[in-house]
């Protein structure tokens, strides 16, 4: 589990590097945090965006997702979270550059304790060590504060894929999320 948080650390500050060395060359490049909520979790990050025109832009984030799936999965109970990353593109449409629509995919890396309650058996418990490739269409209003600091409000509709589970299945689906991202513009 460390090893996949290094990793994914490493990976973001590759990113982040990158991107400011990119808006060296005229992009704008914002930082911030990121906070998104789903019915069974929640999901807070570090994130950057850099934009390539006045309508387009890529955004990293990453990020842990606490997980509550409770008994919304395949268990009674299913509990757990990791760390991952956030990969996405949004357009900022001619009518008005405060709308952002985008795509976005998410990989995470979740442990997930889960418990069965036995009524003729005894009750049984496990850990589940899945990866979940998580892609999403998202929406969000800009709303500035200054020069420099934006709130962006989201909504995002995906499914959940579980790509490569070690241990007894667990929850996956559809997920609806929603949330904000405050940045500040370097």
């Amino acid at each position: 589990m460390y090893k996949t948080i290094a990793k994914l650390v490493l990976t973001f500050i590759a990113s982040l590097l990158f991107t400011v060395a990119m808006s060296g060359q005229g992009k704008t490049l914002k930082i911030g945090v990121e906070l998104q909520g789903y019915p069974t979790g929640v999901i807070p990050g570090l994130r950057t965006d850099m934009y390539f025109n006045d309508a387009s832009k890529l955004h990293l984030r990453i990020g842990y997702n606490i997980v509550r799936h409770g008994d919304a999965g395949e268990h009674d109970d299913e509990r757990g979270g990791g760390a991952g990353l956030t990969i996405g593109y949004d357009i900022l449409p001619f009518v008005s550059h405060r709308w952002t629509f985008g795509i976005r995919s998410d990989l995470w890396f979740n442990e997930i304790d889960w418990y069965d309650r036995g009524i003729q058996l005894p009750n049984v418990t496990g850990t589940t060590n899945v990866t979940v490739f998580q892609p999403t269409v998202q929406a969000g209003y800009r709303i500035p504060f200054g020069e420099e600091v934006e709130l962006l409000p989201t909504v995002a509709f995906g499914y959940e894929f579980n790509i490569k589970t070690v241990g007894a299945a667990v929850g996956h689906g559809p997920i609806m999320l929603a949330g904000f991202v405050l940045s500040y513009e370097l």
